[in-house]
């Protein structure tokens, strides 16, 4: 990858297991493992760590590195239609701190960096996301993902402090190693030029739609390469505690 446009992608507040984990279950919380992405033998990153609360009003996913330390912590706020209203990112490794909040008709990202604040707005529209809010969107389009349709959508990335234009869609059915039939879900940017510089994101759902598998792309820890940080892509694989 050689753009930051998919670094709000990760924490998926929605069950992923490669146990396949019924995405209609009620499960608050789930752990997952993260892999440098196309390493062989796996080289396992980082851990993470999701939980719905118990008014079901927000969800936090944990970060940490292989000894426990924290690296990032995402919050999602929902209202009474668990619709998104808040999201916030804090990067340990950076120092970084971000949130988007649906203030009236408007977007509005907040970034900390530096010392300094930084604001910025700009129109709500009604097929906006963020990393959280993909999969419920996926399962709620299922059928139309199936016939082939690409489902648009105007992805708020906290650390550009805007929102850009993706698409969903189905990319191909394939077999894994343990026999399972998957349908891969393929989202890249919509604008063609962006599309040039910026990898996909795959998601590996069951066949059927209920379970999703795995996630390959950008995610939000960063790896330290030397002295620098530098984006991450990894194999995102999540089980039930």
């Amino acid at each position: 990858m050689r753009n930051s446009l998919f670094v709000t992608l990760i924490f998926l507040v929605i069950p992923a297991s490669a146990l396949a984990i019924d995405l209609f279950k009620d499960s608050r919380s789930f752990i997952g493992r993260g892999y440098l992405l196309d390493s062989e033998p796996k080289d396992l990153l980082f851990r993470l760590e999701r939980k719905l609360a118990e008014d079901q009003r927000s969800a936090q996913a944990v970060f940490t590195d292989l000894s426990g330390k924290e690296l990032v912590r995402e919050t999602t706020g929902f209202n009474d239609r668990m619709e998104v209203i808040t999201y916030e990112v804090v990067q340990h490794q950076t120092g970084d701190r971000g949130k988007i909040e649906v203030v009236g008709e408007r977007l509005r990202f907040t970034k900390v960096s530096g010392g300094k604040t930084h604001i910025e707005e700009e129109k709500l529209v009604s097929n906006w996301v963020v990393g959280p809010s993909l999969i419920p969107l996926l399962v709620m389009r299922w059928s139309e993902i199936e016939q082939g349709s690409k489902i648009p959508v105007r992805l708020a990335l906290w650390d550009r402090q805007e929102t850009v234009g993706f698409e969903l869609f189905k990319d191909r059915i394939e077999r894994g190693e343990d026999g399972k039939e998957r349908l891969v879900v393929k989202m890249k940017p919509s604008n063609f030029i962006i599309s040039a510089l910026v990898n996909p994101i795959y998601f590996g759902f069951g066949k059927d739609g209920r379970s999703l598998d795995w996630v390959r792309g950008r995610v939000l820890p960063k790896r330290l390469v030397g002295t620098k940080l530098k984006d991450l892509d990894a194999e995102l694989i999540y089980d039930v505690p």
